[in-house]
């Protein structure tokens, strides 16, 4: 993971490790979404995701889509600090 200033960066590997996409196609699903939304929507749709997830056994997935959420709100949610 590379840090410059307050933007985070990841290669592809580590990014697919963590989220399991790459961190282009977070920012795509955020910046250029098929339905127009705002993150924090974004973000309570893959909240919901994460509990289906978990009540099915799908604990890896949930994990990545629980970093997915985290990486949203650091980058576009968050208050400047």
């Amino acid at each position: 993971m590379i840090r410059k200033g307050k933007v985070m960066s990841f290669t592809d590997e580590e990014a697919i490790e963590m989220f399991g996409c790459t961190e282009a196609a977070i920012i795509k699903s955020v910046e250029e979404p098929i339905f127009p939304t705002a993150p924090s929507m974004l973000v309570m749709s893959i909240a919901s995701d994460v509990q289906e997830e978990i009540s099915m056994g799908m604990y890896e997935t949930a994990r990545q889509h629980l970093n997915v959420i985290k990486y949203i709100v650091a980058r576009y949610l968050r208050e400047t600090e």
